[in-house]
């Protein structure tokens, strides 16, 4: 009890007069709210986005390819994580006048919210990966990245996302105890004695291993496909002049393979751009101790991790237009769910009439 009554004052501490008071601190507290206030609107316009994808996939077949299977995965995660995103907020304004439980679900929809964007990571990955083995070796492709292969691919690093994670949801469990100020009996957070450990050995390994090796795989296959991309390109211009010689296998791409190639390569770079501040922030922790929550530079580092987030959601939020860029496909969907709506919305208004 103790312990939660220590974090919640640490948290609110930030809110009290004396502290605000001072112009700085209050145009840093005001810079901050704009920030939080454009970030709900990112994650509600990402949610609107992943559930037009969720349709447009249903529509044109989950399971039709590798690429469309694991961009359906990638689309469920993008939506949970915005969708915990946006509970996240609404816990943390009730926290110091609410029950303890309260301070414990913030806690715990925070870490389904770094899984689930963990998750994403990890998808997008192996997006990335899949689509260089489909350049670099086309004639492996389709035995290496079969349906069953890729949704135990799938599986497997969703498990590792939830192995990651559970020791800290375990860390954190509930409890009923007896307030004698409250002459009642209530719901309070029980903490393992180990969590502390925990935290430790999870935190470097889950925010600064894992995302260092993501960036470094994902930048290594975009050099792969940006090489293969501007193979294609002149092969495809060298065929239009008479007597070209024929170019290698390696370099022939048919106009939807190359599209697809495209789309994944402004997904993967979308990725690297959005998380690469997440990494360098990270290690700058690290160097300088004092850049980190509560501490000497706690006001620029809780504003850049603002920031941080912001990008965070905007990589959940706009493969949609990516898809729309690329995908004809996904294109005349988008248009038919289009009018369908449109048409729904007229037959309303009419019977309201």
């Amino acid at each position: 009890m103790t312990t939660v009554v220590s974090e919640t004052c640490v948290l609110n501490c930030t809110v009290t007069a004396p502290v605000t008071s001072h112009p700085v601190v209050y145009s840093v507290e005001m810079i901050r709210n704009v920030i939080r206030t454009t970030n709900m609107c990112i994650a509600v316009f990402g949610i609107l986005t992943n559930l037009c994808n969720v349709e447009i996939f249903r529509r044109t077949g989950i399971l039709e390819s590798a690429t469309s299977i694991t961009l359906f995965a990638l689309t469920v995660t993008d939506l949970l994580s915005l969708v915990l995103f946006i509970v996240n907020p609404l816990l943390d304004f009730r926290i110091g006048t609410s029950p303890p439980l309260v301070y414990t679900l913030y806690v715990q929809v925070l870490y389904s919210f770094q899984m689930t964007y963990k998750m994403s990571t990890f998808f997008t990955v192996y997006l990335t990966v899949q689509k260089c083995c489909c350049v670099a070796l086309p004639l492996k492709f389709k035995f290496i990245f079969t349906i069953k292969k890729v949704l135990a691919t799938l599986l497997v690093l969703t498990l590792v996302c939830f192995a990651c994670y559970a020791p800290l949801f375990l860390s954190i469990g509930f409890r009923w105890a007896f307030i004698p100020r409250l002459n009642k009996t209530v719901v309070i957070p029980n903490y393992s004695p180990y969590r502390q450990t925990i935290v430790i050995i999870l935190y470097p390994l889950v925010l600064a291993a894992d995302p260092t090796i993501s960036q470094v795989v994902v930048i290594s296959c975009l050099f792969v496909l940006t090489g293969k991309l501007k193979q294609a390109t002149k092969f495809r211009m060298s065929s239009e002049l008479p007597g070209s010689k024929e170019p290698s296998k390696g370099a022939q791409l048919s106009g939807k393979e190359l599209r697809a190639v495209q789309s994944v390569v402004v997904v993967a770079a979308m990725f690297v751009v959005c998380n690469l501040p997440s990494v360098l922030i990270m290690y700058a922790s690290y160097v300088e101790p004092e850049f980190n929550d509560f501490r000497q530079l706690g006001e620029i580092y809780s504003l850049v991790g603002l920031v941080r987030i912001s990008l965070l959601l905007l990589c959940s939020s706009l493969n949609i237009f990516v898809y729309i860029t690329y995908n004809s496909s996904y294109r005349q969907q988008v248009a038919a769910l289009w009018r369908k709506l449109g048409t729904t919305r007229s037959l309303g208004k009419r019977e309201e009439k």
